[in-house]
């Protein structure tokens, strides 16, 4: 009698808790159709034939402290690199690609940034060069990959190079939104 007790009542605890993930969110989305893509330039493949030239555009929306981590010691941003030719992973059981949602934390104050995830996409038709949102009905996801937090590996920007200029444009736009996010100073009296 004592074991079927304690049976029902291990159920009944385990049913009050509740499953372990309930509040758990999954990885942080790409930024969808409407978003906000910013102007970010060409980049050739450092003047190599094998390489191929890509567009690289940020999304301003996705600019922020905030993440699903957690974590609002960095600032996280998507960016988007579309490849005039189509991409063959490395990973030859990997699909080709032409489109790369990278999304990135940067730690400012020490210059540094950590790629956290990356989404490949396949596009039948696309104009590289087009800054404004298309229509996604032919976008195919082919991979996507997470980095743990605890796996995070923060690179030195390096000054006077691309990367230099884009983590300081992106930090200053992301202390720009967050003064503008800020209530206004009660003055004393």
């Amino acid at each position: 009698m004592s074991r079927l007790a304690l049976a029902l009542l291990s159920v009944a605890l385990l049913g009050a808790c509740g499953k372990y993930d309930d509040k758990l969110e999954g990885p942080e989305p790409i930024p969808g159709k409407n978003a906000d893509w910013l102007e970010g330039g060409f980049k050739n493949g450092a003047g190599s034939d094998d390489k191929d030239d890509f567009h690289v555009m940020v999304s301003g929306q996705s600019i922020g402290h905030e993440d699903v981590s957690g974590n609002s010691e960095y600032v996280y941003v998507w960016v988007l690199r579309k490849f005039s030719k189509d991409q063959q992973p490395e990973d030859k059981n990997e699909d080709k690609f032409n489109r790369e949602y990278v999304r990135f934390a940067l730690n400012c104050g020490e210059s540094t940034l950590a790629g956290i995830a990356v989404e490949r996409h396949y596009r039948k038709k696309q104009d590289y060069t087009k800054v404004e949102n298309e229509d996604d009905t032919d976008d195919e996801p082919t991979s996507r990959k997470d980095t743990a937090g605890f796996q995070w590996e923060f690179k030195p920007a390096i000054p006077g190079t691309y990367q230099f200029a884009f983590m300081r444009q992106v930090c200053d736009l992301a202390a720009k939104k967050a003064s503008e996010e800020k209530p206004p100073k009660k003055k004393k009296t």
